[in-house]
């Protein structure tokens, strides 16, 4: 997957006084107006004390106060680091009709030494302004995750979301519904380590299996699935495990089309000579329920004649069972994924019809 990002000017620079001993000896360029935002951030006993970010902000293009929205939020920003103590050298603000740019300079550098910069982006979506695009270069690592974390207090993101980009297993890559981060240490041509922060809001809607915190979530519970003497079939990409007995086959298109088909006998027109256990993968549309849908929408409640439908927990999650003869339907809904199972009885192959289906409702599994 590729977010789409604005192109944005990177600056070259450096890190502040306070961090030389960090990042090497960048140099002593930390400004006036630097070494007031840490006198005003940090008050003589050493506890932090409301800052005045708005009398700091230069504006090159356009006036912040044009748009309150993005002008709370820089604000709300500005203030949050400063009163953490964070030296501020610079911070430039230029207003597009459509893009919002806040370039902060913690500490300016050579050409061998990096800068140390915030630039952050709000973008008008659908007719509110949001944050868009957001990239740090910080030379220190405890004040990286200090920036970080006053950059996602702007955006929607949960706890458990904004904890993903301070573990090293996964920050280098992380998607939620509405965003893309990375966040890892990098190092200069000279031999300078800094941390890079990226934080993008995506112009598409990612589905929340497809979501790193759901794919860690779905890996933990994995390890309970039960297991049975058969062939697992495993569907980690859905969410979804099941048993089959050993000596049923496997068609050999399973995947296309989100259906997957395990069988006995031969195939003979569309339908099999033994037994089948067909199970198709979708989503439902709208707001209509699990329930609503199999009892209006599923191919069995179109085709009458079946028994009513019944919910069914199984190893804790809720199926809508129904039957007509050897002939049985499952449907249960997970994360946006709708899972219907066909499970068809026919010739004997040393499994009777009950054992077949006790061994599909003891192991099928949702994590």
């Amino acid at each position: 997957m590729k977010n789409k990002k604005i192109a944005a000017i990177l600056l070259t620079a450096v890190l502040s006084a306070s961090l030389l001993a960090g990042c090497g000896n960048i140099g002593n360029t930390a400004s006036n107006s630097g070494n007031a935002a840490q006198d005003q951030s940090t008050s003589a006993g050493g506890k932090t004390q409301a800052a005045d970010f708005d009398g700091m902000i230069k504006e090159e293009t356009g006036k912040l106060e044009d748009c309150p929205e993005v002008r709370e939020a820089y604000l709300k920003l500005g203030n949050s680091i400063l009163e953490k103590g964070i030296a501020i050298e610079s911070a430039t603000y230029n207003g597009y009709d459509e893009a919002k740019k806040l370039m902060i300079i913690f500490g300016r550098g050579d050409f061998e030494k990096p800068d140390q910069y915030l630039e952050i982006f709000y973008n008008n979506q659908e007719g509110e302004w949001a944050l868009c695009d957001a990239e740090a270069h910080v030379c220190d690592k405890e004040m990286s995750d200090q920036v970080a974390g006053c950059v996602q207090d702007l955006t929607t993101l949960t706890e458990e979301e904004r904890e993903l980009i301070f573990n090293p297993e996964y920050a280098e890559e992380i998607y939620t519904e509405n965003y893309w981060m990375c966040y890892e240490e990098q190092t200069t041509s000279s031999g300078t380590n800094f941390w890079s922060l990226q934080i993008n809001h995506l112009d598409y809607e990612v589905s929340p299996s497809e979501t790193t915190l759901v794919k860690i979530q779905r890996s933990e519970r994995k390890a309970n699935a039960p297991t049975a003497d058969g062939t697992q079939v495993d569907l980690d990409y859905y969410g979804l495990s099941y048993y089959v007995p050993e000596a049923m086959k496997a068609n050999e298109y399973n995947g296309m089309l989100g259906v997957y088909d395990f069988y006995t006998g031969e195939y003979v027109g569309t339908g099999v000579t033994g037994v089948d256990i067909n199970l198709r993968l979708g989503s439902i549309d709208g707001d209509v329920s699990l329930e609503e849908y199999v009892r209006t929408e599923s191919s069995p409640a179109k085709y009458g004649g079946i028994t009513d439908f019944e919910a069914k927990e199984l190893n804790g999650s809720t199926w809508w069972v129904c039957s007509q003869g050897e002939h049985y339907y499952y449907a249960a809904e997970n994360l946006g994924c709708l899972y219907e199972f066909d499970i068809t009885g026919g010739q004997d192959f040393g499994v009777t019809f009950a054992e077949l289906l006790a061994m599909f409702e003891e192991t099928v599994y949702l994590y």
